[in-house]
């Protein structure tokens, strides 16, 4: 198992965005469909760029090389900066207590769990395994909260090699389970 932590906000893969190809003219280039050629991309002062290229530079101090070329099952905690409500406290005088716990808190809000995740593999496709498609499971405890008082933002990462015999394809195969059977 491999584990480490990257001291940095973590930051979500956005939706990219498209545009229409057009020549110093302002005509459409169009393929040879006929059909017009879209661009998608990310703006170049997106935070992604760099957070992906914090965890690429952080990857590679730990992952030995060569790449990671089975199964892996990847924990990731994501750790988000903590908003001053958090921090609330009630009660009067000297009974004032806070009304959260002091710990990590669980992340409700934007940015989805999905996206944290893909941005993350991203930057670490090429680097600790050759492609995502190898992550074959999320571990538990992989999640989004708000860091605990006192703690900062941070990505927790734990990979793990799977052990996969070439005979057992899949977890549940509807063959074997009755429960399953289609009914005609």
């Amino acid at each position: 198992m491999i584990s480490f932590t990257i001291k940095q906000t973590p930051v979500a893969q956005p939706r990219h965005r498209t545009h229409v190809l057009t020549d110093k003219a302002g005509n459409v280039i169009k393929g040879s469909s006929g059909q017009a050629i879209v661009d998608h991309y990310i703006p170049k002062d997106n935070p992604v760029h760099l957070f992906k290229y914090i965890v690429s530079v952080e990857t590679r101090k730990v992952i030995p090389k060569p790449l990671i070329e089975c199964c892996l099952v990847l924990t990731a905690r994501f750790f988000l900066p903590r908003p001053q409500w958090c921090d609330a406290m009630v009660g009067r005088g000297k009974e004032r207590v806070p009304k959260y716990p002091p710990g990590a808190l669980r992340h409700r809000a934007k940015p989805d769990l999905d996206n944290l995740l893909k941005s993350l593999k991203d930057a670490m496709t090429g680097i600790a395994w050759k492609d995502d498609s190898q992550v074959v499971e999320y571990g538990s405890g992989t999640g989004k909260f708000y860091h605990e008082n006192g703690g900062e933002p941070r990505v927790e990462i734990m990979i793990e090699k799977v052990d996969i015999n070439p005979e057992q394809t899949y977890v549940d195969e509807p063959d074997r389970h009755p429960e399953y059977e289609e009914v005609y």
